[in-house]
């Protein structure tokens, strides 16, 4: 990774810090999911913009994975 992307990864592991659950990850991404392909938003964005929005999705989706076998190794479903 190099620093532009490590930069991003970091802020977008600070925002979403206060996701406790698989379902509100899961909700996170496909709210994100929305905001970039149903509405053709992607058409517009700058390079630098959708390499922020595809790693906040790409991280949602592995942070939903994660807490979601979390959950179930312990569980909680």
């Amino acid at each position: 990774m190099d620093k532009i992307q490590r930069k991003i990864q970091k802020e977008t592991e600070k925002k979403y810090k206060k996701v406790k659950t698989a379902s509100e990850a899961l909700t996170l991404f496909n709210n994100m999911k929305s905001f970039i392909f149903d509405n053709k938003n992607y058409l517009s964005f700058r390079s630098s913009e959708s390499a922020r929005y595809l790693t906040e999705l790409d991280y949602l989706r592995s942070l939903q994975c994660r807490l979601a076998g979390r959950e179930y190794l312990t569980g909680r479903i």
